[in-house]
């Protein structure tokens, strides 16, 4: 007989939807620059964070990228993305 968390472990390595990661990253957006960025103009492509904003909301992201790529790793641990463009 199996144990229970052997029948688990193909779970182990499951990406959560797209949808859960683009509310983790505008929530974290909010927090760390005090701008709302809705979750449709938000994309995630080979864990790379797109943003279709326009060029100021962008520049403050760049600016503090390392910082919002750490608290996105703190929330998403595996799942973070790598980038944010």
């Amino acid at each position: 007989m199996q144990s229970f968390s052997n029948l688990l472990k193909r779970f182990k390595n499951l990406t959560p939807p797209d949808g859960i990661i683009r509310e983790a990253v505008s929530k974290v957006l909010m927090e760390q620059l005090g701008v709302e960025i809705p979750v449709q103009k938000i994309q995630i492509r080979s864990k790379v964070v797109f943003l279709q904003e326009n060029n100021i909301i962008k520049s403050q992201v760049f600016l503090k990228k390392k910082i919002l790529l750490q608290e996105l790793q703190k929330v998403l641990e595996k799942q973070a993305p790598k980038d944010i463009r």
